[in-house]
């Protein structure tokens, strides 16, 4: 994923067609989905394991949003907290863990790695088969 302005709103980059998140019944991506396993796999390796079925959102909205998020996050004993991220901030995230971004269009990925030199970040699709790369 290259982005040529040099940053992206939100800790959400554009997000291409190839990590919009896997289609639900019915053939629809399914972004609450995306969102909920992103967090599940950032815990996981942290070595903590998060349920999906304990999530419960105070939010009318069908997708969960950052601060209902974290929140999940730190009650499960997680360091978490919704930010909003610059594009030069990504790059700058080489020896972190996963981080879970949420993109504009509701889905989410998880970054896994960067090349400032290409100014390139490595993302996840969260609902992808395992072996998939990234």
């Amino acid at each position: 994923m290259d982005q040529s302005d040099g940053h992206a709103p939100d800790a959400s980059v554009n997000a291409s067609p190839v990590i919009e998140g896997r289609a639900a019944e019915g053939g629809k991506p399914d972004p609450a989905r995306a969102r909920l396993h992103a967090v599940v796999m950032a815990a996981r390796y942290y070595g903590m394991e998060l349920a999906i079925e304990e999530f419960r959102s105070i939010e009318v909205s069908d997708v969960p949003s950052a601060a209902s998020l974290s929140t999940w996050a730190q009650n499960a004993g997680m360091w978490a907290r919704a930010v909003r991220l610059r594009w030069r901030h990504l790059m700058r995230l080489r020896e972190a863990g996963p981080v879970v971004l949420l993109f504009n269009n509701g889905g989410a990925g998880l970054l896994v790695g960067s090349n400032s030199e290409h100014k390139v970040v490595l993302v996840r699709d969260p609902l992808a088969p395992e072996g998939e790369p990234a």
